[in-house]
C-alpha cells in the first residue's frame, strides 16, 4: 500500500514541476480515500474515475489545483516508508506550518487529517504531510 502512495506522491510532484493540469493513476480504493481527503482540504481540484476500453481497466484522473498559475501544493513529503513505518499517538500528532498544512494518517476510523485525528483523540500511521 505504501508503495502505491509513494508512486502517487511522486506523480503529483512531477506534474507540479511541469505544470500539468491533470494526471492519471491506477484505480485503488485506498487512493480514492486519500484523494477525497485532499479534495476536501483544497489541495486538488477534483478527481474522476474513468472506466474506458482504451485503458483496459479503471483509472483515476486527478485534476491538480493552481491559483494564478502557481500550484496550491508547495511541499509534499512521505513519512512512512515500506521499510520504516511511523506510528504516532494522538498527543504527539504534529501541527504542520501553523495549521496551514495537513498531515495524513491512517487510523482505525479510516484516513484522517491531523486535525480530525486530534478531535477524535486517535493515533495511527503517519503517511505523509502536505502544505
Amino acid at each position: 500500500m505504501l508503495i502505491k502512495i509513494n508512486l502517487l506522491i511522486n506523480k503529483i510532484k512531477n506534474a507540479i514541476c511541469i505544470k500539468k493540469k491533470y494526471i492519471y493513476f491506477n484505480y485503488i480504493k485506498y487512493i480514492i480515500k486519500i484523494l477525497f481527503v485532499l479534495k476536501k482540504e483544497g489541495y486538488i481540484y477534483n478527481f474522476v474515475i474513468i472506466n474506458n476500453y482504451f485503458f483496459f481497466k479503471r483509472k483515476i484522473k486527478i485534476y491538480l489545483k493552481y491559483v494564478n498559475n502557481i500550484s496550491v501544493i508547495n511541499k509534499i513529503k512521505l513519512i512512512s516508508k515500506p521499510s520504516r513505518r511511523v506510528y504516532i499517538k494522538s498527543i504527539n500528532i504534529p501541527i504542520i506550518k501553523n495549521n496551514y498544512g495537513i498531515s495524513i494518517l491512517t487510523t482505525s476510523k479510516g484516513i484522517l487529517t491531523n486535525k480530525n485525528s486530534i478531535l477524535h483523540k486517535i493515533g495511527g500511521e503517519h503517511l505523509f504531510y502536505i502544505y
